[in-house]
């Protein structure tokens, strides 16, 4: 989908709205561009090409292309009851004709500049709500910095603004409330945790965790949300708190029927487990997570256990070697070779010569190789024999590792070598 093109910068300061202003604006001036999708933006026109219009806002400069505008006015209030006159509309972009200079009869379009607008940091979060929706993706992220900036008073009312937001511009309103830190927009964010849209819950449980770090109440509530997005947010949300009594509720979701919620799950445990010792507890609560797990959802709790890199789970992974399901095997192998714990070298040995399935031998093939299994030398040459190419290239790349020498996949060169070089 096109987008506008946009270029923001921070401007060494925003005017406020004169307070005395008058109910009868004696020169309240700005051109107001109405877009396709029915939105529109105040400012002051810059300047034009015959792609693009510049318009000068409050809080920095836009660049809008032709294609996307519907038309343009220049409004000029005298007095509440002066209503705004259209000027021409330049179609030139939209129809291939020359496009047509948008003009006032008086004075040249662009030289004039808006005065003082009704408003004040209302005005100024809505400004910057519109760049944000429009803005590119990689620019999102300026312009989330500009809405943190927009002075005292602005975290309230763009907690209330969320209800109305979606998407990227609602993930980048929640991380500027954050970056506000004002904590007067908690009342606001507390009743978002009921709201009827998942992602508007799950970004309103990130704020509270960072705004009220000691209260682990409104993550825990979440924890059991109907919503996986939620969950997952939930349990982050709690890294955040660091709450020791959250680490057994948390342990609660490795039985969850979603894998991400599983999976984040089990890194916040192992966070929380280094914090306050409670490996011990950590590993009993993945052995029984993993004998509730079944098929698939257990070998993704055992990769998942991997990437924590607490070594002490190898005791809940090796047991898996001898499950049923190649995958769960497969799993557990990779996971160890992961963790690289000598502990578990006995346990990959022992598999290895009786695995029989090709992708649970390339995970064991992996774990040998990561621990330097000097007993594993044999049975990985005889696996140079075997018909299956992947096998053979797994147990050519562990030899080498374990061994220092490289005879690629030739069988018989491995085993001369190891005829005069193994231990007598």
């Amino acid at each position: 989908m096109k987008r506008l093109l946009l270029s923001l910068f921070v401007l060494t300061g925003i005017g406020s709205v004169a307070s005395a202003q008058s109910v009868e604006w004696t020169e309240t001036r700005f051109h107001r561009v109405h877009l396709k999708n029915g939105n529109f933006i105040d400012g002051s026109l810059e300047g034009q090409s015959d792609r693009q219009v510049v318009l000068k806002l409050r809080v920095g400069t836009m660049a809008i292309r032709k294609d996307l505008i519907d038309r343009v006015e220049w409004v000029k209030i005298r007095t509440v009851k002066e209503a705004p006159k259209p000027v021409a509309v330049d179609q030139g972009a939209r129809n291939g004709k020359k496009p047509v200079a948008l003009a006032d009869a008086r004075k040249p379009l662009g030289s004039a500049r808006p005065g003082p607008s009704p408003g004040g940091v209302e005005e100024r979060v809505d400004s910057i709500l519109k760049i944000l929706e429009m803005a590119e993706r990689d620019q999102k992220f300026d312009v989330m910095r500009q809405l943190a900036q927009a002075g005292e008073g602005a975290a309230p009312y763009l907690a209330e603004r969320m209800e109305s937001l979606k998407g990227e511009t609602l993930a980048s309103a929640a991380n500027a409330l954050i970056l506000m830190k004002d904590k007067a927009a908690l009342p606001v964010v507390g009743r978002l945790l009921d709201g009827a849209d998942a992602d508007l819950r799950a970004h309103a449980v990130a704020i509270v965790a960072q705004l009220e770090p000691e209260n682990a109440r409104p993550p825990l509530r979440l924890l059991k949300d109907e919503s996986a997005v939620v969950r997952v947010a939930a349990v982050g949300a709690l890294e955040e708190v660091g709450d020791r009594d959250s680490f057994f509720r948390i342990a609660e979701l490795l039985s969850d029927n979603d894998r991400d919620v599983r999976s984040r799950a089990l890194s916040v445990l192992a966070k929380l487990a280094a914090k306050y010792e409670l490996t011990d507890d950590l590993v009993g609560t993945l052995e029984q997570g993993l004998s509730r797990a079944r098929g698939k959802e257990k070998a993704e709790l055992a990769v998942a256990a991997g990437k924590t890199g607490v070594k002490e789970l190898w005791r809940a992974l090796a047991p898996l070697l001898s499950e049923e399901e190649p995958d769960v095997r497969a799993a557990a192998a990779g996971a160890l070779a992961t963790l690289a714990v000598p502990n578990s070298g006995g346990d990959v040995l022992a598999r290895l010569s009786q695995e029989r399935e090709n992708w649970p031998r390339v995970q064991l093939a992996a774990a040998a190789q990561k621990l330097k299994l000097q007993k594993a030398i044999e049975p990985l040459i005889e696996w140079l024999g075997d018909p299956e190419n992947n096998i053979k290239m797994a147990a050519s790349r562990a030899l080498r590792q374990i061994t220092g020498q490289n005879f690629g996949v030739d069988q018989g060169k491995w085993a001369a070598w190891w005829e005069l070089a193994k231990p007598r």
